[in-house]
């Protein structure tokens, strides 16, 4: 038989889908672009979400207000930020009026996410203030600050390496299909992935010190939050990118964050195995 606690859980996990779903159409429905197709992915998509969450914080164990921060941060820079710097740069659909007004709503949205999810989910005792004042304790500011560097750094060559890869197989939909791609300059790619490897150090930071040192929920923990909120969930509910494409942009971030996530356990310097 299914154990009391395995059902509470089971409906939580549940509960908190529909609520990622409805605040998922609430900002389709503001930014004035959703169908039946989007309402439908979001129903497939948005149960993972929960589901790694719940396993995050079986692992992690911080209390509500930590976990709430936490979520917040994560959910909002590399579900959003990242994704919306990137667009701004490499495609002609967002303009200035759209990345401000995309942000602050997203930073509302993140945040009422955030604070549900931290309300269903388990309630843990950790403090993530102690948890990053040990990891500091044990290191002086010229290491910490060099890891920090090397880690936003090290994002470029893997994003680099695995979008040539799969650039072969997609960049004649983009061409021949109008979606608005543009390819910046050299420079400029650069200095937009290494800030965006710095936000993934940002927000990454605090998920691997909060995992007690143990490698391989680290890099589990790294790569299911740069895949499923920066990835998987958005690349399904775009409508906007040829359906034939999607597959290989999955398989490309999926390798992205797994490499990136094992990459950075090591630079940011996890203990246990």
């Amino acid at each position: 038989m299914v154990s009391q606690s395995t059902q509470n859980i089971t409906c939580k996990i549940i509960i908190l889908a529909l609520i990622f779903v409805i605040l998922s159409f609430a900002q389709e429905l503001i930014s004035g672009r959703v169908s039946q197709v989007e309402i439908f992915f979001m129903f497939l998509t948005t149960l993972v979400l929960p589901l790694y969450l719940h396993w995050l914080q079986s692992r992690i164990n911080l209390n509500k207000r930590d976990l709430r921060l936490l979520l917040w941060l994560n959910l909002w820079i590399i579900g959003n930020v990242s994704n919306i710097i990137e667009g701004y740069f490499f495609t002609d659909f967002i303009k200035k009026a759209s990345l401000v007004s995309g942000l602050l709503l997203t930073f509302v949205v993140e945040g009422f996410r955030s604070y549900i999810a931290s309300y269903l989910l388990p309630s843990g005792e950790v403090s993530l203030k102690d948890e990053i004042f040990e990891y500091i304790s044990n290191r002086n500011w010229l290491s910490l600050i060099a890891r920090i560097m090397f880690g936003s750094l090290a994002y470029f060559p893997v994003y680099f390496f695995f979008g040539g890869l799969i650039s072969p197989y997609v960049i004649e939909y983009y061409t021949r299909m109008g979606t608005g791609l543009k390819i910046p300059s050299f420079p400029t790619m650069i200095v937009v992935e290494l800030l965006r490897g710095f936000l993934y150090v940002l927000c990454l930071f605090p998920v691997l010190v909060s995992t007690g040192g143990y490698r391989k929920i680290g890099v589990t923990a790294l790569s299911g939050m740069l895949f499923i909120p920066g990835a998987l969930l958005p690349l399904l509910n775009n409508q906007e990118l040829p359906r034939v494409i999607i597959p290989y942009h999955m398989v490309e971030i999926l390798a992205d964050s797994v490499v990136y996530g094992y990459a950075l356990s090591w630079i940011l310097g996890t203990i246990k195995k």
